[in-house]
């Protein structure tokens, strides 16, 4: 068995220009885990953590009562507890069962302006067997309720179901067949989803690997996929901003959510292949492309536009939900490991990423002018880690991303630095620089929600380790 207990206490970042930002956090995190072996073919594990926080909060939203923008300044109170317990025993060679189960309580409490509390409870249990030869079966299935009730004072923002409860119905059937003396492996499955909100959700996926010799295995794959509407999209009313125009009322323009939305369905297709020239070194490089039905939208309605005069005269535009953006994307991920020297270990990481959508609703997308435009094009990541002499090791990273200007964030590159020392066994002693290219450098986004941006700063930090 063991325990562990964390607690971190993190002063406020700052924005670009310097000035501090009210989001300082506190938090203690502790659990246990305990693994048992009734028998030499059964397996029993328990394990549970709970996380006490305090966050601070700065909210920006448009209020015409209180000149267009309005800032409240508050904190959170944070507890999340986690009790999960799996039982596994196996039957014979290639066959096994599983159970697991998972509670959690999760809730969330910001002065009088939001609480949020969600309950989850989950059941699930798998099978696997040997069904032919070269054939490998699993099956599973699985039930989880989610409750969740949401409180909110923010004048922004409504929420016409302020409790919600979900029941999520799952199976799943896998058979993976191996022939050709092992060189082929092909991989047919589907999982099956049932829903309260969209119904029933079939996901079947396919995967075919191809060793073709020592050094070269090529691998392509298929799957579909789909994601529930979520309570924001669905019951949520707010106010997304106000616009001041020139000898004109200001216009508010306001959305609501679409009880009737439905599931975000998309289609991947994978291409890969792995180079092992040496023990020492392999190359992946990974090509996949998506196409995306039913994303969510936000359309506005300007034959809503009416003149208003509380809480402050202005004109009223309303916007709704649906699912009216259909999307693609494409990209390559490349992937490489070298084990230059026994004590000196490099890895690099690139992605390309793009991606297009188009709104096919009435009215005007309220969401056009990110399309493209969120997610970075370029991002490289590269590390290196020696073992040197006197139990000492060194790390270096370096991380680049491009620029995402639909959040209004540039591109900016980073250098992390790690020097460790274990003096004994059990002991290790850490000195961490992070961010070290620049003072401050900016990774989120910019607007009215989320304010000018908070910067990342330049950091570093003494960690002290020991194992008992």
């Amino acid at each position: 068995w063991r325990v562990f207990a964390k607690y971190r206490n993190l002063d406020g970042l700052h924005d670009m220009d310097g000035e501090k930002i009210h989001d300082g956090q506190r938090n203690l995190r502790a659990g246990f885990r305990t693994d048992l072996s009734p028998d030499r073919d059964s397996s029993l594990t328990f394990l549970g953590d709970v996380t006490l926080g305090w966050t601070k909060n700065l909210f920006l939203y448009p209020d015409l009562a209180e000149g267009m923008v309005f800032e409240h300044k508050a904190s959170s109170d944070i507890a999340d507890l986690n009790m999960r317990g799996r039982y596994s025993r196996t039957l014979g060679e290639d066959s096994s069962i599983s159970i697991q189960a998972f509670l959690s309580r999760f809730s969330l409490e910001t002065s009088d302006l939001y609480d949020l509390t969600v309950n989850t409870a989950d059941l699930d249990f798998q099978h696997q067997f040997p069904l032919l030869t070269g054939h490998t079966a699993q099956w599973g299935a699985g039930i989880r309720r989610i409750g969740a009730h949401t409180e909110t004072g923010l004048r922004a923002m409504e929420f016409d179901r302020k409790r919600r409860t979900e029941i999520l119905l799952s199976a799943f059937v896998q058979d993976e067949i191996s022939f050709a003396d092992g060189r082929w492996l092909l991989t047919l499955g589907s999982k099956f989803e049932h829903n309260e909100q969209t119904g029933l959700e079939i996901l079947p996926s396919t995967r075919l690997l191809w060793r073709a010799s020592e050094r070269h295995a090529f691998w392509t794959a298929m799957s579909r996929s789909a994601r529930i509407p979520s309570i924001a999209e669905q019951d949520v009313y707010y106010h997304l901003e106000i616009q001041e125009l020139d000898g004109l009322l200001p216009v508010r323009i306001s959305l609501t959510g679409d009880p009737d939305a439905s599931a975000e369905r998309v289609l991947v297709w994978e291409l890969g292949h792995r180079f092992t020239p040496s023990s020492s070194f392999f190359l992946d490089t990974a090509l996949f492309a998506t196409r995306a039905d039913n994303l969510f939208s936000q359309s506005l309605d300007l034959s809503s536009a009416s003149p208003r005069i509380s809480p402050e005269p202005h004109i009223q535009i309303d916007g709704k939900a649906g699912n009216d953006v259909r999307g693609i994307t494409h990209g390559l991920e490349l992937s490489a490991t070298w084990e230059a020297a026994s004590w000196w270990r490099l890895r690099g990481w690139y992605a390309y990423f793009e991606d297009s959508c188009r709104f096919r609703g009435e009215g005007i997308d309220a969401f056009a002018s990110s399309y493209g435009r969120i997610s970075p094009r370029h991002q490289f990541f590269f590390r290196s880690s020696m073992d040197l002499p006197h139990n000492t090791e060194a790390d270096i990273m370096f991380r680049y991303v491009s620029e995402q200007p639909g959040l209004e964030v540039p591109d900016h590159a980073t250098l992390d630095a790690r020097l460790g020392w274990k003096p004994a066994e059990n002991m290790e002693i850490s000195l961490v620089g992070k961010n070290l290219l620049t003072p401050r450098h900016k990774e989120t986004a910019s607007g009215l929600v989320f304010g000018d941006g908070m910067g990342v700063d330049r950091s570093c930090y003494l960690k002290l380790r020991m194992d008992f």
